[in-house]
């Protein structure tokens, strides 16, 4: 996408209920503008091309897709808003994030190195990991379809590739870029999330070393290089490195899924420096909050700023309540204060299902995200949690139930220095994952917040 601005002879002063305000960039599938709702809330919207949308049956695909890609959880993507497929011409709307995108911050600053590159790389595996549970493949990441927004990177563009199959024979476009399309894609032969998982190498290359493994000084050389030869990763360091060369496999099938990414990432993440003195919550130094967290395994972890939930039906089915004649003892927090249970009620226990290890990375507002790996142990109400890279660790309780099925925590750090001692979590649960937000409390509130997803670890 090429960067431009203000708006120009010939650009729309309005689309829809949107006003637009300048250009953002331009590309194959449209023209981007910054534009604000009703409510004065900056988006972007993307004006599609005519024929994208040419008939009926296109249009019903394109919206399918775009159906399919509001599912996908907000954090570390532009979030899909709105689209109009039947409008003149057709157009969608995401969040607005404000920065550069990767491309043009290389360009410009040079190659990524150190934690910064490593956070980038936690970010947009976990973008791709998000976009794959709802179920689509993004088909064209690349350095372009990375934002870097103030709270970390956001990948946009997922869920369009796909709709614009249906329109490459009328536009006699190949539907990718070539210096990140794996070979399969190029051959022309069925898609898959390892096709995405080739690209996330592809982009992480040039994030490090500020050009495409399979650079060529044409179309057809770089198309080539990407069927025939070995990816140029001269100044990718480890840990990557084995990892970036791994995603970049001839063979869909030998490249590790988006979890695995996640996985080893988080196992090799390089620590944030940080002062001893540095709180969980809030720092000792400066009273801003610096949310924390421990070391992973198999998971996704949330990059990215905002308080996000993972929402999903059957929290019921984890938690019981306690057996007849259990004790009503117990930890209780600032969150027990929130929740909807009746006076002196049995505690909740942890049921079977919910039993063995959950690992995932604490995405906090500012920017750090850090691994946590919490045990639980059926019938009882309290679980192990700890913060390794920190040296925390300590117990999450339960303390009730909140609004929306969600499941209240309070968490007792127990050991270490480099942690807050109390802190509240909402939980809600499905079959597969947990998703822990932390509950704000005082001069918390505005300025912090936190969330993890935790998968249950196959060791």
């Amino acid at each position: 996408m090429t960067a431009s601005g203000g708006l120009q002879p010939g650009d729309p002063q309005s689309i829809g209920p949107y006003r637009l305000i300048r250009r953002l960039g331009a590309g194959g599938q449209g023209i981007v503008y910054l534009g604000t709702d009703a409510g004065e809330v900056a988006v972007a919207v993307k004006i599609l091309r005519p024929e994208i949308a040419h008939d009926d049956t296109t249009r019903e695909r394109f919206a399918r897709e775009v159906s399919v890609a509001q599912r996908v959880a907000s954090f570390c993507t532009a979030q899909f808003l709105t689209a109009d497929l039947w409008s003149n011409p057709p157009y969608i709307v995401t969040e607005f994030v404000d920065g550069p995108s990767l491309q043009d911050d290389v360009n410009r600053n040079g190659p990524r190195s150190g934690s910064a590159l490593h956070r980038l790389a936690v970010g947009t595996a976990t973008a791709l990991t998000a976009i794959h549970e709802a179920g689509l493949v993004h088909r064209d990441f690349k350095p372009g379809n990375v934002l870097l927004g103030q709270d970390g990177p956001r990948v946009i563009d997922f869920g369009i590739a796909r709709a614009l199959d249906a329109t490459a024979t009328v536009s006699s476009q190949v539907i990718g870029t070539p210096a990140y399309m794996a070979p399969e894609q190029i051959a022309g032969a069925p898609i898959g999330p390892s096709a995405d998982v080739f690209a996330w190498g592809a982009v992480v290359a040039f994030a490090a070393t500020g050009r495409s493994p399979f650079a060529g000084d044409s179309a057809p050389a770089v198309l080539y290089r990407v069927i025939n030869a070995e990816p140029e990763l001269d100044g990718v360091p480890e840990p990557l490195l084995s990892l970036v060369r791994q995603c970049l496999d001839k063979d869909p099938a030998a490249r590790p899924t988006t979890q695995e990414v996640l996985m080893r990432l988080l196992g090799s993440a390089e620590p944030v420096a940080a002062p001893v003195t540095a709180s969980r919550n809030i720092s000792r130094s400066d009273a801003r909050p610096t949310r924390r967290a421990g070391r992973a395994g198999r998971m996704y972890a949330l990059a990215g700023g905002a308080a996000v939930l993972a929402l999903a039906a059957g929290a019921a089915i984890w938690l019981t309540k306690d057996p007849a004649g259990a004790g009503q003892g117990g930890t209780t927090g600032p969150a027990a204060a929130k929740s909807s249970m009746p006076a002196n009620p049995k505690p909740l226990r942890f049921s079977r299902a919910f039993e063995g290890t959950w690992q995932g990375a604490l995405a906090q507002s500012n920017g750090r995200n850090r691994p946590m790996i919490v045990t639980i142990q059926a019938g009882s109400r309290t679980a192990a949690v700890s913060y390794p890279d920190l040296g925390c660790s300590g117990t999450l309780t339960l303390t009730g139930r909140g609004s929306g099925g969600q499941f209240l925590l309070h968490e007792s750090i127990l050991k270490g220095t480099r942690c807050t001692r109390e802190g509240d979590f909402a939980m809600k649960a499905s079959r597969k994952d947990l998703t822990l937000t932390y509950i704000p409390q005082g001069a918390s509130v505005v300025t912090y917040s936190a969330t993890v997803t935790l998968f249950r670890s196959a060791g």
